[in-house]
């Protein structure tokens, strides 16, 4: 029978699972693995746009990940426009209130031992009112503010879990409740007294803000720019195996009407395969459902077996949401735990930042634990209410340019993927590419026919020419290849080395722009290019350049990088990086000339990147 179900959101009670081996993962709302294989492919049932992906840490702020994952969501479907919703800002809020909560609750010592002890527990994620539904109710009360005016992530580069800013607060609320009775600290007070005068925090969300032109309240920006209404949805929670349907059937509905869908999950360590959380054909009654944590995501496709992949027509949509619940092989949800995420199976890999998770391990939850979603109302009442598929979810086999926004570079999945002059199979072809070639696209152009070409740029496989061509953009043959941005300075343009996708900024066709990494160095010393040409030039020649830096994704000595999206060699990582990143690298290391250039710390560019998120 499905349930409301109030008990305390654990997100931080993780159990730490070495990190000294690919294999192995830390598990929880604020732990990301890195991946074993980068490659994925594209398996939606329902195309819900989705905004970038996010990484909260090590702390247990996963319900506002997804939260926010799910305004910003319905936003980008309603306006097609991008927008970048403040997750610590809830976070704060729910600090706030659960302190307060304590204040009225306890007193004297006792105050003081649940202060410094109790309060730790997801880190004040959400309680005493219902887990789920109270991240909605945060929402009613303050409203939701953009990351651009108030973004302050509470584990910092030096803190990831930020244990020194709880202890930091703890300590100032302990001062600040001190010899008073219960219910005599307001809410205010622990707001500017104790997240903020602590150094927790910097300061309190804005009440209001300047958006657009226009000043707008936290309230009136969720509801009226952002069209979110919380009194919308409620909460399905199912405790045995006989909710599996409902709630499968229920999750098929709000996805087909371009609802993404809400979702907590008991985190099973034994059933994680790095971005696959996997457990079909195990006895729900297994021993190893063991819950070593709790987790809240956003679900955004699921997968019937056999399941065609790729977009899908509104009457196969329609097909597949009406298929027996039973008949689900998984669903895919979009974490919080930063784009180092790739399932190691190559049974079902998904876009970076993506994971599943299979209807094995759905039961386990309903056996050993609890399983719950956040639905449109009228889909929690009635499970089986008629199917509506919303036309803009319905998805295409075309490669459009919603997926070029995300990146320009897509990896080739065909076996072989002709090349062309111009648009149209009747061109001459003038490259063949094979499974794992890197692409990086240029635009977009029509045939005759009305169908979708890709013009494209392709290296060379001896790394020293690229070709210009097009090719069929069909999800079937191709799938985003995510690398971060590279933004070259006035007069130079962005060229592609070798088949793997790799990038150089070159002026004049001549010049290509640095730093390189130290094998580089070491290279071109070896070849008698003179210490101050190769440890101090601003650019190499071509010829030299290409030859040091070898034919992979990245330059020799460093490698691709899953948890900042660049080329690194363990200290430094490689650009050179576009405007918005530049400009917070100045406003936060105030050193230009190095924000400037082509060569960061890896650490600076990891925190600007989730300053950004």
């Amino acid at each position: 029978m499905l349930t409301s179900f109030s008990r305390r959101f654990a997100c931080s009670a993780i159990a730490a699972l070495a990190l000294a081996t690919l294999s192995t993962a830390t598990l929880g709302c604020g732990v990301a693995q890195q991946p074993r294989n980068a490659s994925h492919s594209e398996i939606e049932t329902v195309e819900i746009p989705v905004t970038k992906v996010k990484d909260q840490r090590r702390v247990g702020f996963c319900w506002s990940y997804a939260l926010a994952a799910f305004v910003e969501s319905l936003h980008l479907a309603r306006t097609d426009k991008t927008v970048n919703v403040s997750e610590e800002a809830l976070g704060f809020y729910r600090m706030a209130e659960h302190l307060h909560y304590l204040s009225k609750e306890f007193q004297g010592a006792d105050l003081e031992e649940a202060i410094n002890a109790e309060i730790l527990d997801g880190y004040w994620a959400i309680q005493p009112t219902n887990p789920y539904l109270d991240a909605f109710r945060l929402v009613k009360k303050y409203g939701l503010v953009p990351d651009a005016v108030w973004s302050y992530k509470f584990g910092g580069p030096g803190d990831v879990s930020g244990d020194d800013k709880l202890a930091a607060i703890r300590k100032a609320m302990v001062k600040l409740v001190k010899g008073r009775t219960r219910g005599t600290t307001t809410l205010d007070e622990i707001m500017s007294k104790a997240l903020v005068a602590s150094g927790g925090y910097p300061s309190k969300p804005p009440v209001s803000f300047d958006w657009e032109g226009n000043t707008t309240s936290a309230k009136e920006w969720a509801r009226t720019t952002l069209r979110f209404d919380p009194d919308a949805y409620a909460l399905m929670a199912g405790t045995s195996t006989d909710d599996f349907a409902p709630l499968v059937k229920a999750l098929k509905r709000a996805l087909a009407r371009g609802i993404p869908v809400i979702t907590s999950f008991d985190v099973y360590d034994s059933f994680v395969d790095v971005g696959d959380l996997k457990a079909t054909g195990v006895d729900p009654a297994d021993d190893r459902f063991q819950a070593s944590s709790r987790h809240m995501v956003l679900v955004t496709d699921f997968a019937n077996t056999g399941g065609r992949p790729g977009g899908m027509s509104k009457e196969q949509i329609a097909a597949e949401v009406a298929r027996p619940a039973s008949d689900l092989d998984f669903i895919v949800f979009k974490n919080s735990w930063g784009y180092a995420t790739w399932s190691s199976s190559s049974r079902r890999m998904v876009e970076p930042g993506m994971y599943t998770l299979d209807k094995g391990y759905l039961r386990g939850n309903l056996r050993n634990g609890v399983f719950e979603i956040i639905v449109p109302k009228d889909i929690a009442d009635n499970p089986d209410a008629a199917i509506v598929v919303n036309e803009e979810v319905t998805g295409s086999d075309e490669i459009t340019e919603r997926e070029f926004a995300r990146t320009p570079f897509f990896g080739v999945t065909a076996s072989e993927l002709n090349c062309r002059a111009a648009p149209g199979i009747d061109q001459s072809i003038l490259s063949v590419l094979a499974p794992q070639d890197v692409v990086f696209a240029r635009g977009f152009e029509k045939d005759s026919l009305g169908q979708q070409w890709m013009n494209v740029k392709v290296g060379s496989s001896d790394d020293t020419t690229e070709t210009s061509c097009y090719v069929r953009a069909l999800k079937i043959y191709m799938n985003n290849r995510r690398l971060g941005t590279i933004r070259c300075p006035e007069g130079y343009g962005l060229h592609v080395v070798g088949r793997e996708g790799g990038r150089y900024c070159m002026k004049g066709e001549t010049q290509v722009l640095g730093p390189f990494p130290q094998d580089m160095v070491d290279k071109c010393i070896a070849w008698g290019g003179g210490e101050d040409i190769c440890r101090n030039g601003k650019t190499w020649g071509k010829k030299l350049a290409l030859a040091a830096r070898g034919n992979g994704l990245c330059p020799a000595g460093s490698w691709y990088d899953f948890d900042v999206d660049y080329c690194s060699d363990g200290v430094n990582v490689y650009g050179p990086f576009p405007d918005v990143l530049v400009q917070r690298c100045i406003a936060f290391t105030g050193d230009q000339a190095v924000c400037l250039s082509g060569r960061w710390s890896q650490r600076v560019l990891f925190f600007l990147q989730r300053s950004e998120n």
